[in-house]
């Protein structure tokens, strides 16, 4: 049998590919850096994510959801962030873009849409849970765990891609993307994220969180985002192929700012809103992946 040439992957490629993501994406990551701002106010807010009519949309069926129980219900996008408050907006906006960034399931690798989705969303709850006990960026935090994934999404795309042969025969994805595109799909990741002018600390984050030893930059919130991957497997959120990156060491603890005993609060914290975003996916208040 002849094989097939790796695919060439520069970051330029990367970018292309990316571009068919959408665009929701990249307003997730210019409402966070506009949120990092002391003076932002409702209108700079509203003018960010109107620029996206279906994600405006989105916003305001999903500030009237059963997430939120609120008594009036929002008419407007103005309303829908005036009622839940800016950081709430933040996590709607990427829980939307989200939902639009996985469309199916994945055709080269042993992952189903509804698995990346719930692996997305946990450990996404779980990175800003662990984050407010380790005194960092919780919003950043929650899009650290929320777009992890993108890498995996974009690497599908690849024209004349491998197609992983079963965890059976290969156990460890990250392995198995390194020996056929030459990188990981955190590396993917990162580039995306760095294009879409996502905080340099959550692209350092997502691009070190499997082997958050070698982190340089960002190592604290590599070893965060390592650990919530370990908490979203643990409540049953899990991709295939990833357990062996999960141990819990007390030098990720340690690194991460955190202990075993806020992991096990986290777990929790982690379990009970994820059943609170597939309710709202079950009543209809938006089309992810069930």
């Amino acid at each position: 049998m002849v094989s097939l040439p790796m695919p060439v992957l520069t970051p330029e490629t990367i970018v292309s590919l990316g571009a068919a993501m959408p665009p929701s994406l990249q307003v997730y990551g210019r409402l966070g850096r506009l949120l990092e701002e002391p003076d932002t106010d409702l209108d700079a807010v509203v003018d960010v994510v109107r620029v996206d009519h279906t994600l405006t949309f989105q916003v305001i069926r999903l500030s009237n959801s059963v997430m939120y129980g609120l008594r009036h219900r929002s008419e407007s996008l103005e309303e829908a962030v005036g009622m839940v408050g800016f950081e709430e907006i933040r996590r709607i906006v990427g829980l939307a873009a989200a939902q639009r960034m996985i469309q199916g399931d994945l055709a080269h690798f042993p992952i189903t849409a509804a698995q990346l989705w719930q692996n997305s969303v946990a450990t996404a709850a779980a990175m800003s849970a662990l984050a407010r006990h380790a005194g960092r960026d919780m919003g950043a935090a929650y899009a650290a765990g929320l777009l992890r994934n993108v890498g995996r999404i974009v690497l599908d795309t690849v024209r004349g891609g491998a197609i992983h042969p079963g965890l059976a025969a290969m156990g460890d994805l990250a392995a198995w993307e390194r020996e056929h595109y030459g990188q990981t799909s955190a590396d993917v990741s990162a580039v995306l994220l760095d294009h879409w002018r996502f905080s340099i600390e959550m692209v350092e984050a997502v691009h070190w969180h499997l082997e958050p030893a070698e982190a340089q930059m960002g190592a604290t919130g590599a070893h965060l985002l390592n650990l919530a991957c370990g908490i979203a497997e643990q409540i049953g959120a899990a991709l295939p192929g990833e357990s062996m990156h999960w141990a819990v060491t007390p030098e990720k603890l340690e690194r991460a700012g955190v202990t075993a005993e806020h992991c096990a609060a986290c777990a929790e914290q982690t379990r009970a809103e994820l059943e609170r975003v597939t309710e709202a996916v079950k009543q209809g208040d938006f089309g992810a992946a069930s």
